[in-house]
């Protein structure tokens, strides 16, 4: 309720969806995808964004890196840098054709890089360079 009110007093245009089902669905209604977190492992959420050919701003953190390239399939900002955030939204948002180059960059990325078999391939040669 306090993010409601903070939003509609900033004339911020934003949806508190709760639990979502249906994420594809959900990610097509998007212009671009963000992701401002202070810590993250391997964050899903922006495979499942780049797999719809949306572009991200995340944060530079944890393994945000080794999925966004930054200024190929979204921009990276520092965390904790509200500014930063803002600015790299602004730009995406303003930028038709770049969101377009990025949303379909990251897609041939996630496509390319993280499929299920790929990933599989990658744990098992880890596993065996450890044993």
């Amino acid at each position: 309720a306090e993010l409601e009110r903070l939003a509609a007093e900033r004339g911020v245009d934003a949806e508190f969806a709760g639990h979502v089902v249906d994420v594809r669905r959900r990610l097509a209604q998007f212009d671009l995808f963000a992701l401002p977190s202070r810590a993250e492992n391997f964050p899903v959420a922006l495979l499942e964004a780049m797999s719809a050919a949306l572009p991200v701003v995340a944060t530079r953190v944890g393994g945000v890196p080794e999925i966004v390239s930054d200024r190929e399939t979204g921009l990276l900002v520092e965390p904790e840098s509200p500014a930063s955030l803002a600015t790299a939204l602004d730009a995406l948002a303003a930028d038709e054709t770049g969101r377009h180059r990025m949303g379909a960059a990251g897609l041939r990325r996630v496509s390319a890089e993280f499929t299920a078999d790929r990933m599989a391939s990658r744990m098992l040669a880890l596993y065996e360079s450890l044993a």
